[in-house]
């Protein structure tokens, strides 16, 4: 069915909008990507550490690495406070930032920054 400008449903309830399901190509390509994982993560590892790879080379391989072991970092934080932020101290602020000021601050998601694998205090 063609999806018409006003119509708010393309499809029949209980239809789906790709019945035939991905491409296999695409799991083709996932497959092949999965399977140089390693390979990658080596790559990575090596530009991150190669002293003659310019600086932004470098980093974006060390946020690659940090991302596929410990997920991206949040995109933001709620923090319900009262009173000025400027007034705080760093670490005030890092207590916050963290959520280790009496459960004041959230991310919208990420990982606990805080958290180190193996402990089971901490959920990561």
């Amino acid at each position: 069915m063609k999806f018409e400008k006003g119509n708010s449903k393309a499809f029949k309830k209980g239809q789906s909008g790709n019945p035939a399901g991905r491409p296999k190509i695409l799991i083709e390509v996932t497959q092949a990507a999965r399977e140089r994982t390693m390979e990658a993560i080596e790559t990575l590892t090596t530009i991150m550490r190669d002293p003659k790879a310019t600086s932004s080379a470098r980093v974006t391989a060390a946020l690659g690495l940090l991302e596929r072991g410990w997920g991206k970092a949040p995109a933001s934080i709620t923090v319900k406070r009262e009173g000025e932020f400027k007034d705080l101290s760093d670490d005030e602020l890092i207590a916050i930032a963290t959520g280790a000021a009496d459960d004041t601050a959230q991310t919208n998601g990420g990982v606990d920054p805080s958290a180190t694998p193996g402990d089971p205090s901490k959920p990561h």
